[in-house]
């Protein structure tokens, strides 16, 4: 990382998000100085929050032992309250930048980051552009790769398919490509990065990896009560539901890693354009029988939930990949809040040997499980022999945990992305096309779910107890 100084905008700084992870990132990055000396960070927010009242929240957020250079880093934050809908708060912004880079002698490169509702997206968008803040730079400070101007947006990136095509079609007008960084933070967990390396990495499985071998992909997610508390976010998802909020993005992403060709090189485009042609490949089956939508019993008494609100938190869909390599292998994608226990998994299970039908052996599947959380790794079952006088097998597990296994902690997800945007490097963001094909999926599936009756659940619930009587 060079030294030239980054100015960095967060929109929604006094919500959940800056409170709980970003603000942890950003401080991370300044320990492992990666944010060049000169920095600031400005939150900007409705409310009225003097400098030092932000400083010491942020403060009180961090985890560190390093208290001195926690206070060190709070110095270059700061907090201007505006509307992001008011042109004023965007002049004001231009004239603060103005006079740090006239202090300064430069064009400090700048970053900003919506941490806001999907809803505000293009207020922003356009605000931001009309006030002149995306210029690079201006002539007399010469180069651009020195001075650039980035935007981040968190997912979901939009609240549906045509919302998100118009944004898109407008992001296009406004700014250039590798300006744009759309988030979904779960291409940032080390574990999804390292199922490329498992798959391509070790010649034992990739050769096992099609509907020749694999009888079943299942995708889920599931969190309890406390883990998908709704908070701040209620009036959000209440919008958007458990299909949009977490299907639309996470889920599919995951599958598309698990799932896609060879990239054949670690360039941001190759590995891109890879998800982008499997996500393209994915159809939604038509059968409701394996379709379900649900929602948690006293929801509509949360904070901020709509009376009578018709919003599931919980689904169920079958797709089905369309290519020569998964071409009827069912795969399943789930997603729930309020259920017994918390975990993200991908889980690929094989069909048992042909030749075991005329052997001594019952025929036997098995399940390897890539587990995103609570714990990082991937276990595989397989059949032993019982320690008995007669030949029986029972079933065995081998695991792997990731975190125990390496020297060095897990790069938390936020500050490898942090890091990738500040960097240039679009790998982990999620681009255009693939934007495009996740909602066409989402679509599809709302429409099936049309057709499903929305159920009820208690909280707590197992999975595999919400369907229809």
């Amino acid at each position: 990382m060079d030294n030239h100084p980054l100015t960095i905008v967060i929109f929604g700084a006094s919500g959940d998000l800056f409170k709980k992870k970003l603000a942890q990132a950003f401080f991370d990055l300044y320990k492992d100085g990666f944010l060049a000396p000169g920095f600031s960070l400005f939150g900007v927010s409705r409310r009225s929050i003097a400098d030092e009242d932000f400083r010491a929240q942020v403060l009180s957020s961090i985890e560190t032992e390093d208290k001195k250079l926690a206070k060190e880093f709070v110095e270059n934050l700061f907090f201007r309250s505006g509307d992001i809908d008011d042109k004023a708060t965007y002049d004001m912004l231009k004239n603060e930048f103005t006079m740090r880079d006239d202090m300064l002698g430069l064009c400090t490169r700048k970053l900003f980051y919506l941490a806001v509702i999907p809803d505000l997206y293009e207020k922003v968008f356009r605000n931001l552009s009309a006030s002149g803040l995306t210029i690079p730079c201006a002539p007399e400070f010469g180069d651009k790769t020195l001075s650039w101007v980035r935007v981040l947006v968190e997912k979901p990136f939009g609240k549906d398919a045509e919302h998100a095509e118009m944004l898109d079609e407008l992001l296009g007008k406004l700014f250039e490509e590798d300006q744009i960084f759309r988030i979904d933070h779960y291409l940032g967990k080390e574990i999804l990065q390292n199922i490329l390396a498992f798959r391509f990495g070790n010649a034992l499985f990739e050769p096992l990896w099609s509907k020749r071998h694999v009888s079943e992909i299942c995708v889920r997610m599931h969190e309890t009560s406390e883990k998908g508390s709704l908070a701040e976010r209620a009036k959000l998802y209440d919008a958007l539901g458990a299909l949009r909020d977490v299907g639309q993005n996470h889920l599919l992403q995951m599958l598309a890693i698990a799932t896609m060709e060879n990239p054949l090189s670690f360039s941001a485009e190759d590995i891109r354009e890879a998800r982008t042609a499997l996500l393209s490949s994915i159809k939604v089956k038509e059968d409701i029988k394996n379709f379900a939508h649900a929602q948690y019993d006293g929801y509509q008494d949360e904070p901020g939930i709509e009376e009578g609100s018709d919003t599931e938190t919980y689904f169920r869909a079958e797709l089905e990949i369309k290519n020569e390599r998964w071409k009827g292998v069912p795969i399943f994608i789930e997603h729930g809040k309020a259920l017994k226990d918390t975990l993200a998994e991908i889980s690929i299970t094989f069909k048992a040997s042909d030749e075991s039908d005329e052997s001594m052996f019952v025929p036997a599947t098995n399940k390897l499980t890539f587990h995103i959380q609570p714990k990082e790794g991937i276990s595989i079952e397989f059949y032993a022999k019982k320690s008995a006088f007669q030949y029986e097998l029972e079933k065995k597990k081998l695991s792997f945990d990731y975190k125990s296994s390496h020297a060095t902690p897990f790069v938390y997800p936020y500050v490898k992305l942090l890091r990738d945007a500040i960097s240039g490097d679009q790998t982990l963001f999620v681009s255009t096309d693939e934007i495009k094909e996740q909602w066409r999926i989402a679509s599809d599936i709302e429409k099936v779910l049309e057709d499903v009756p929305l159920l009820v659940y208690p909280k707590g619930s197992d999975a595999h107890e919400i369907k229809e009587d």
